[in-house]
């Protein structure tokens, strides 16, 4: 007998969830166990974080709530730093909100911060028809963004201007450092950005006349204040030597500078942009740049920058541990503290936020890194294209994570030194549905990804207190620690509030942060099997129900829970337990319908990128992209027909003549009867589910072997359509014949059964006559049996011009 141990959890948690409504709720009891240094003591070492962010377009929303549980623990600790951020795709603008956050005297709490609110992006702001090449369009977010920030960004007209200038100009409250010295002021942290080139750069290699290509980049940016404003300053790594220069990458390289030093806070948010400007998704974004090493100790300026279109880093670099541990070797390793003596000297610690990495069923650990061997590898006796189509993506994969592996295998070769932790998580998100963008369908997703950072960057701070622990005491230390901070997180700050004197909006969002911190209960009591009680109904709670559709899946524990099957699971909860005017206003969108809709936009906008590639007459690969073009166009009928499929549930004919009918034409041929064909069919709906009604009229040409006939049929009849693009529907029915005109004069009955392929635009059909039919010896013209093919003339029509 197999035990599912995650069923057992679940169904412990739910008892001991409802144990606590009705006993009032009693905290999970853990051993007491003494910290050997707790994190708030003035004796423990000084703590210094490098932190790298994994990138993973809308796992930016988890990151985000991570991130900034992250930076408000460290800030709140007195011997604590964090020191650089290191991100790729979406970890990079993560990275520098965060190092902005720091910076700037932002009043935020849980509910309400930068973080948070940069990622409020949603589908359909994303999937816009656009002429900018791509799939999506962004920049309405990208603008949201920077005039959110820009109260605490130095504007470029204010680089020249005096310190007391500026002193006079912004009060006091916006200000950091109001009294700190001229140069970088207390703030300065240092970000990075990957980024990746779209054409190579080619180098002549030393001593040869060969060249070699580079795609991989990283762009460092310091983050300072001035006079209590954020600006960015160029960091040249390549002035500083590295003790491990293998690790480097390919090469940095520099934002153009103005006289007074500063980067223009425009082309750093166009680098965010092109950092997260994920292939065919977002367009590439044109960049002004100096390659670091070819300047020779100069500044990077405009007179040196050149110009190219960079796209996602996380191409080759999604995982920027390296560049963290650039920066902890080159950058700091002069800056020791003066004033801190052994043995209380400076802890550097290597922090890599890392979504996919589940402390529930296999964390990473140092030895998951390890060369050593795992044992013989399963292959198949044969391979075929497939095969091979997935050979190349993994020895891509393999070439881009050997640097990745090399780094991990240094960092983890001298673990004193480095102090390196990856993040972990135990619930699971919703952005990783399709490609990881599942969570930009809606705003309870994000909430719910962004909750669960939070949290887990509350786990991550725990086993950092716990770290000199081991086994048993560890893991009560670290629900010691949960329950705490928990605890501190879900702190109600509301409670002398009166609910008669709030509005009808400030009560909904009263009760949406209340559910946010159950949520945060949830979390805790899911994973420890614990009772803190909640505040709310449990059943009421939106981000609950997010979080409980993953684990009612009826499916085969082998069997991967699609998003089809996770969204059938939320309306079956939705309907049979949770009782939320949220959650059921998120299920009132007709899924099918709404991702029928947004395929639509994508599809046009990926055709209007193939046009603009097209017409571009001095584009190298401007042949190859109208050939592509050519395919889409003759794709389109398929297009509409699913995206009328998903809208009424029956596959329709190509043209729609009103709401309920779609008709067509189509041409063929009789295997048997040597005929050719010519049909108009028409489709109707029924009041029966996946049932339409269909009738046809046809003209037969028949070819006997000495003189012709030709006659006409009527066919009446049903189809059940089936959902699938190859089989879209299966049909049977009768069929009439009527008299031939020339030798076969008898009309005849008929039954039919016939299948479309490939959207009908190939139909296959069966006839069986019902009559005798009357034998005129060689002269034979109707068969008992017919086997007809027919193509969709409409759709051929639509497909070539």
């Amino acid at each position: 007998m197999t035990i599912n141990f995650r069923k057992v959890s679940l169904y412990l948690t739910k008892f001991f969830l409802l144990l606590s409504f009705f006993s009032g709720g009693i905290f999970a009891q853990v051993p007491k166990v003494e910290l050997l240094e707790p994190s708030n003591s003035p004796n423990r070492p000084s703590q210094e974080y490098f932190v790298a962010v994994k990138g993973g377009v809308s796992l930016g929303s988890y990151e985000s709530g991570l991130n900034w549980y992250l930076v408000e623990h460290i800030n709140s600790q007195p011997n604590e730093t964090l020191v650089s951020f290191s991100g790729a795709s979406a970890g990079s603008i993560n990275s520098v909100l965060s190092a902005i956050k720091i910076c700037s005297n932002i009043n935020e709490e849980l509910h309400s911060n930068l973080l948070r609110s940069s990622w409020n992006i949603d589908i359909s702001n994303l999937n816009r028809r656009n002429n900018e090449g791509s799939l999506f369009n962004r920049e309405s977010i990208f603008l949201k963004v920077v005039e959110d920030l820009s109260k605490y960004i130095l504007d470029p007209s204010e680089f020249d201007i005096s310190r007391s200038q500026l002193s006079r100009q912004y009060p006091d409250d916006l200000a950091v450092n109001p009294d700190s010295d001229e140069g970088d002021g207390d703030c300065s942290i240092i970000t990075t950005m990957s980024v990746t080139l779209m054409y190579p750069y080619q180098e002549k290699i030393k001593n040869s006349d060969q060249t070699t290509g580079y795609q991989r980049f990283v762009i460092p940016v310091k983050v300072i204040t001035v006079n209590g404003k954020i600006a960015f300053k160029n960091v040249y790594l390549n002035q500083f030597e590295a003790a491990l220069p293998e690790l480097l990458p390919d090469y940095f390289i520099s934002l153009p500078e103005t006289p007074s030093g500063f980067i223009n806070p425009d082309i750093v948010f166009e680098a965010l942009k092109a950092s997260s400007s994920f292939p065919v998704a977002f367009a590439p974004v044109e960049l002004p740049f100096c390659i670091s090493k070819k300047l020779d100790n100069q500044t990077c300026t405009s007179d040196y920058a050149t110009t190219s279109l960079f796209s996602d880093g996380g191409l080759f670099d999604n995982a920027p541990i390296g560049v963290s541990v650039d920066i902890h070797e080159m950058y700091l390793g002069q800056k020791q503290s003066a004033d801190i003596k052994p043995p209380l000297v400076a802890q550097r610690r290597i922090i890599f936020i890392h979504p996919d990495n589940l402390r529930n069923e296999h964390p990473m650990t140092e030895e998951a890194f390890s060369m050593s061997s795992t044992g013989n590898i399963q292959q198949p006796d044969r391979v075929g294209l497939w095969d091979y189509l997935l050979y190349l993506g993994n020895s891509f994969d393999t070439a881009t994570s050997a640097n990745y592996r090399k780094t991990l295998e240094k960092i983890h070769g001298d673990e004193d030194k480095y102090h390196f932790r990856i993040s972990s998580r135990y619930h699971n998100l919703l952005a990783d549905f399709h490609a990881h963008f599942g969570a930009f369908y809606s705003a309870h997703f994000r909430v719910h990804d962004y909750l669960t950072g939070v949290y887990d960057g509350a786990y991550m701070m725990s086993a950092y207190a716990c770290e000199n622990l081991s086994g048993d005491n560890n893991q009560a230390c670290i629900q010691q620690q949960m329950i705490d901070r928990v605890k501190t997180l879900t702190k109600d700050k509301h409670h002398n509030v009166s609910r008669d004197e709030l509005t009808t909006d400030e009560l909904k969002d009263l009760d949406n942060q209340i559910y946010e911190l159950d949520f945060l209960k949830y979390l805790y009591n899911t994973e420890f099997q614990a009772s803190m009680p909640l505040t709310n109904d449990y059943y009421q709670n939106t981000y609950i129900a997010l979080s409980q559709a993953f684990y009612t899946f009826s499916g085969r524990d082998s069997e991967p829970l699609t998003f089809n099957n996770y969204m059938n699971n939320l309306k079956g909860l939705a309907t049979k337990q949770f009782k939320s005017k949220s959650l059921q206003e998120e299920l009132f969108i007709d899924y099918p319908r709404w991702a029928a809709e947004h395929f639509k936009v994508s599809y046009d906008n990926l055709i209007a990128m193939q046009e603009q590639a097209s017409d571009c007459y001095n584009c190298e690969f401007r042949i190859e992209n109208k050939t592509l073009l050519t395919i889409l166009r003759i794709s389109e009928p398929i297009k509409d027909s699913w995206i009328d499929y998903s809208k009424t549930g029956t596959w329709p004919l190509n043209n729609g003549l009103w709401d309920c009918c779609s008709g067509t034409l189509r041409f063929g041929f009789g295997a048997l009867e040597k005929s050719l064909l010519l049909s108009a069919v028409g489709r109707i709906d029924s009041p029966f589910e996946k049932i339409t009604f269909d009738g046809a009229l046809t003209f037969n040409y028949l070819e006997a072997d000495f003189e012709h006939d030709d006659y006409f049929s009527v066919a009446v009849g049903g189809s059940y359509h089936t959902g699938s693009l190859f089989v879209p529907v299966v049909s049977t029915g009768y069929e009439y014949s009527f008299p031939g005109r020339s030798v076969y004069k008898d009309p005849l009955n008929a039954l039919y059964v016939s299948t479309g392929l490939i959207n009908e635009l190939i139909t296959m059909r069966a006839v069986v006559r019902l009559d005798e039919i009357e034998d005129f010896g060689e002269i034979q013209t109707r068969d008992k049996v017919q086997i007809q093919a027919q193509f969709d003339l409409m759709q051929l029509i639509e497909m070539i011009f």
